[in-house]
């Protein structure tokens, strides 16, 4: 049987190995909407300093996938031995792993303090509060030390269309919210379920997450296909044609 750390630290990599998967090459858009929920699944319970560890080796495995050009850059055009590109590449790798890190101690905060509530019956509005705190990050990482905005979780839907144009309000930040937000209530579904048809635990059912995701979902698709309705419209307006005939001097 497995112990509850490599349990913890077993799905907090599948999250890392998850999230490479949703940009290109693979073009798994589709898993971002879920590629975050073993994560959470694992900061269920952890310690604020646990789950530091635990997102950040979800991070630092991502990065080591996303980044993976950087070796072939410092190597092919950076003229740097291969044997060095390496350890280059994991150390930047580490560094943008601490961004999840500092997300999962962030959560791992909020829920600690959404169980100290539970008592007075309080709904469980504490997750909401996790995609702000993704973003706040992405914006952080995208600016500090001159930026490295690479592969923010937003940029994973950029082949469906109706949802990223919410991207010329929000800027990609909205999208990555939205994908959060379905993540955290996607865990939170399966957590409520285990609890209660597994360990026969009676749990409020986690409403707040599930109904914000559907609600700004639900928007955001409306706002994209209406945004994709007018730019086609636009197309069928009348146009001037414009020709030159050729003369001689």
């Amino acid at each position: 049987m497995m112990t509850d750390s490599a349990r913890q630290f077993g799905l907090a990599g599948l999250t890392g190995l998850f999230l490479p998967l949703c940009f290109p090459d693979f073009n798994l858009g589709w898993l971002a909407w879920i590629a975050l929920a073993p994560l959470h699944l694992a900061l269920d319970g952890a310690a604020p300093r646990r789950a530091l560890w635990l997102g950040w080796l979800a991070g630092f495995l991502a990065f080591t996938g996303i980044m993976s050009w950087v070796v072939t850059a410092m190597h092919q055009y950076g003229k740097m031995p291969l044997i060095a590109s390496y350890p280059v590449m994991w150390l930047l790798a580490a560094y943008l792993g601490l961004y999840v890190g500092l997300y999962a101690a962030g959560f791992a905060w909020l829920a600690r303090r959404e169980a100290s509530t539970q008592a007075r019956r309080v709904p469980a509005w504490a997750p909401l509060g996790a995609p702000c705190l993704w973003v706040t990050l992405e914006l952080v990482r995208a600016h500090f030390l001159s930026g490295l905005p690479w592969m923010l979780l937003g940029y994973s839907q950029y082949q469906w269309l109706p949802i990223i144009q919410i991207a010329d309000i929000t800027s990609v930040y909205g999208v990555s919210f939205l994908i959060v937000l379905a993540n955290v209530a996607f865990a939170g579904l399966i957590l409520w379920a285990w609890r209660r048809f597994r360990l026969q635990q009676a749990t409020a059912f986690p409403w707040p997450a599930p109904a914000a995701t559907a609600l700004v979902l639900i928007a955001s698709l409306a706002y994209g296909q209406a945004a994709l309705s007018h730019a086609s419209g636009s197309d069928d307006q009348p146009s001037l044609a414009v020709g030159l005939a050729p003369f001689a001097l």
